[in-house]
Order: C-alpha cells, then structure tokens, then sequence
C-alpha cells in the first residue's frame, strides 16, 4: 500500500470540478483505505474506499466540510481533488530576487 500524499490534521486546499462550491481549504481528519469501513458521524452510514479510479490510493475526510444545513453528511474525497498547501516565504519576491542577484563569495575547500 503506498504512503497516503497527506496525513491526518494537515492543512490541505479542495479544489473539486463537480462541487465547485465546497472548494477551499480544510484539516485533514481520516484517511479510509482501500477494503477499511468508516461510519459517517452525521447518518451513520457507511462509507468505504471505492476502487473505481486507483484502486491503492486512499480516500480522505475532511474536517469542517458540510454539503449544506439540510444535509450533513460527510464527503470522501480522492488524492486528484486535494492540493498541498505551502508554507509562506520569508522573502517577497523582490528580496529574493536581490538576494539571488548579490554576488558571493566562493571559499575554497580547506
């Protein structure tokens, strides 16, 4: 079974093409694998890891995702829908482009 892209509790962005309107960022909560069963905290059905497209990458939930009011439910969602979310810079990009433009000193091995 390969390492999952993201872990539980990290910061992920939901980009969907067929729930545009749930697109944002959200915590990772879980992880279902493919052959795991997972109770939906909100109806209690089940969901499980579907093996249409890869049948070896895992499925991920998402914290503080609801579809809407009237029906809460829990969403899976597969690794294409989910982008990491990078750490700001330090640097604008100005500073960086001047520091890449500074000139440097080579030492040689001692």
């Amino acid at each position: 079974m390969p390492e999952p892209l993201f872990k539980v509790g990290e910061l992920v962005g939901l980009v969907s093409k067929y729930y545009p309107h749930l697109n944002g960022q959200y915590h990772v909560s879980a992880i279902i694998y493919s052959g795991e069963v997972y109770l939906d905290k909100f109806t209690g059905d089940t969901l499980w890891k579907c093996t249409d497209n890869n049948p070896a990458a895992p499925a991920y939930l998402l914290d503080e995702l609801e579809a809407a009011e009237s029906d809460r439910t829990e969403y899976k969602w597969d690794e294409s829908a989910l982008r990491k979310i990078h750490k700001v810079s330090d640097y604008s990009f100005d500073q960086l482009l001047t520091s890449l433009k500074q000139p440097s000193k080579i030492t040689s091995p001692a």
